[in-house]
């Protein structure tokens, strides 16, 4: 008992590992697949088919590399068809790719392909879909094809056509006398024999040979399968085009060639299909009971796994593709059926979600619209109180401000416009930085212009005051005030700027006096310490500039340049570059420079690379935006511990 019970338990872990082996394999393998379609690269569906069976294979579990190729059967004659597949065949083997499988899809291609002696139809798995007729007695010379026949059911489709036909009606297709053709004339025959339906191939030729319009049926539900002659083809076509769409005389798709596809864009009337062809690709093809192209690719891809596994294509017999009832949704919707008008055993496709969930979709929106009414709702009180707020604190700040001397109320104004910056610049990244900056850059100033204005207009101590202390403390306010008088215009500048109100009004200068003027401005101002240069060229150079902005620009420079040096020197000058037609106005220092990982950064708003020094760090950035804005450049090369050198850059022309 014991010794049977090891031997199971053995056989079993034996059993797990050949399965564990084989699954190894399994994923380790990439399978190659050829697909070899009978129509035109350019036919959408193929590009589907491919999704499906890739889809197929991988959530399957098997890898596959794929290779498709298309007979374009319809540019071709019989014989050369034949020689068309070989050629492709042989050019494949050429470049060192075999297939492990071959799935072979429409009555075309199959034929073609079993038609050739190539050894790959000999050795390699022949798997078939979408055939609707296969030649039996070609199949019974080869043992690796098996497959699915895409039988066309008349009676079913007919019946389908009287699901949406108000009254009796007539379905016409179009057939000529190939082998294909033939076949379908006999299979119709055969199919609607003991049916209600009604085959006739004179009601329409009738009215062909005058070129009359078709009667009216009455009583019947017939079946017209047109024949295609030369002499008539033109005939069919303008009868087509004469159709009033009130007729119930409705196409019925059973291939797809050349002279199909022309009379179903020409039929005005509702059209329907036996095949999965152009089934959903805008051709307002509106129902079938089809093999679609879902099922077909479905199908080919588990016989293909069927085989993977080992089994022989002559152990699978050729079967039967299953069918569904569907419709377009598209097609629906051009003739003004909505989907709960038809039956329930059809599958619609290409129905949107927002369709196909209709009930959920309506839900979801009155969901949506609810949370954006309490959004906004709740956006617009948090934005009222917040309003209140700052109401409430530049009311009591004017009432304060109120108390003040002159003085104090000039400021309380410039206050004001200064809140009226911050607002505007609420949004800007740097907002805190912001925040805290114009604290401590106003505390000192403001501190400096209260505290003695407060003395100044003290009784008590106003009189202990002697003149040259009050000169003096006259002199700090007026100081303070101007330093509170540039931080305010540098926000308010960047604030014209933000709103797209910076305006430039340009004149002809010329560069040489323009310079001058900013270096005798600035002589009393550079440090007494350093040396302030002037350098200037010969060139007699014009530029277009307002005077004012760009003046505003050099003493910028001009100002850092001063802030920032210690010993040595500054040097403004200009130089006209020929090559480019550029005048290049600079200012050249040595003082502390700038680390390189700072020259990146020394134009964002509000950033300082002293965070110590007085200002706003908003100079450079709108020093840009001007010298921008008359189509010019600011340029700095900068060395640490050496000094910088800032140019504005601007198009000049010679002054003959």
């Amino acid at each position: 008992m014991n010794v049977k019970a090891t031997h199971k338990t053995y056989l079993l872990f034996l059993f797990m590992l050949c399965l564990l082996f084989c699954g190894c394999r399994q994923q380790g393998k990439v399978y190659k697949v050829l697909v070899v379609h009978s129509y035109e690269s350019t036919y959408e569906g193929y590009r589907d088919y491919s999704r499906y069976i890739t889809k197929g294979f991988k959530q399957r579990g098997y890898q596959i590399e794929l290779k498709t190729l298309y007979l374009d059967c319809e540019a071709y004659r019989e014989d050369s068809e034949i020689e068309h597949m070989n050629s492709m065949l042989n050019n494949l083997e050429k470049e060192n790719w075999q297939p492990d499988i071959i799935l072979v899809n429409e009555d075309q291609a199959h034929y073609s392909l079993l038609h050739r002696d190539h050894k790959w139809t000999k050795t390699l798995p022949i798997v078939f879909g979408g055939v609707n007729y296969p030649n039996w007695e070609l199949i019974k010379q080869f043992d690796n094809v098996t497959g699915f026949q895409d039988k066309i059911d008349f009676v079913r489709n007919l019946d389908v056509i009287k699901d949406f036909a108000t009254s009796n009606f007539v379905a016409f297709s179009f057939l000529d006398s190939t082998f294909l053709d033939r076949k379908l004339r006999e299979d119709i025959k055969k199919q609607i024999i003991s049916s209600e339906y009604v085959l006739s191939e004179e009601i329409l030729m009738r009215g062909i040979e005058d070129r009359t319009p078709p009667f009216k049926p009455v009583g019947k539900n017939y079946i017209d399968m047109w024949p295609i002659r030369k002499k008539n083809i033109e005939y069919i076509f303008w009868n087509l085009s004469q159709y009033n769409p009130l007729l119930p005389y409705y196409y019925f798709q059973v291939k797809q060639d050349y002279v199909s596809i022309i009379g179903s864009d020409l039929c005005q009337n509702m059209k329907f299909t036996g095949i999965n062809e152009y089934f959903g690709y805008r051709k307002n093809l509106i129902a079938g009971y089809i093999t679609t192209l879902p099922i077909q690719a479905e199908e080919e891809v588990e016989a293909a796994i069927e085989i993977f596994k080992g089994k022989k294509p002559s152990d699978m017999p050729i079967r039967l593709s299953r069918k569904e009832y569907v419709a377009d949704w598209f097609a629906l919707r051009r003739w003004n059926i909505k989907p709960d008008q038809i039956s329930k055993k059809y599958h619609i496709i290409n129905m949107p979600l927002y369709e196909r969930y209709k009930w959920e979709s309506n839900l979801l929106i009155a969901f949506m619209a609810l949370l954006l009414m309490y959004v906004i709702s709740h956006l617009y009180r948090t934005r009222s109180r917040e309003k209140e707020k700052k109401n409430q604190a530049l009311a009591n700040l004017k009432n304060r401000n109120d108390e003040l001397a002159v003085a104090i109320t000039q400021l309380s104004k410039q206050k004001e416009e200064l809140i009226t910056a911050h607002e505007l610049a609420e949004k800007a990244e740097l907002k805190q930085s912001f925040l805290a900056n114009m604290s401590h850059e106003i505390r000192t100033p403001l501190n400096a212009i209260v505290g003695f204005a407060n003395l100044l207009n003290d009784p008590e101590t106003s009189g202990e005051i002697s003149d040259e202390e009050r000169q003096e403390m006259i002199q700090i306010i007026n100081q303070n005030n101007a330093l509170l008088l540039k931080l305010i215009s540098d926000i308010l500048d960047m604030s014209r700027i933000e709103s797209g109100n910076i305006t430039l009004e340009v004149h002809d200068y010329e560069i040489t006096k323009l310079v001058k003027e900013i270096y005798r401005t600035h002589e009393v101002i550079i440090h007494k310490e350093l040396k302030f240069e002037l350098k200037l060229e010969d060139t007699l150079a014009m530029v277009q500039v307002d005077k004012l902005r760009f003046t505003q620009v050099i003493a910028n420079f001009l100002s850092n340049a001063n802030k920032f040096t210690t010993e040595g020197s500054i040097t403004l000058g200009y130089y006209f570059d020929r090559e480019h037609n550029e005048v290049h106005v600079y200012v050249e220092d040595t003082g502390k420079g700038i680390e390189e990982k700072q020259l990146k950064m020394i134009f964002s708003r509000f950033y300082k690379t002293d965070e110590f020094a007085q200002g706003t760090g908003l100079g450079l950035s709108i020093s840009q935006v001007i010298i921008e804005r008359l189509n010019g450049r600011i340029e700095v090369q900068a060395e640490l511990g050496k000094g910088s050198r800032f140019s504005a850059i601007v198009p000049g022309i010679i002054k003959e």
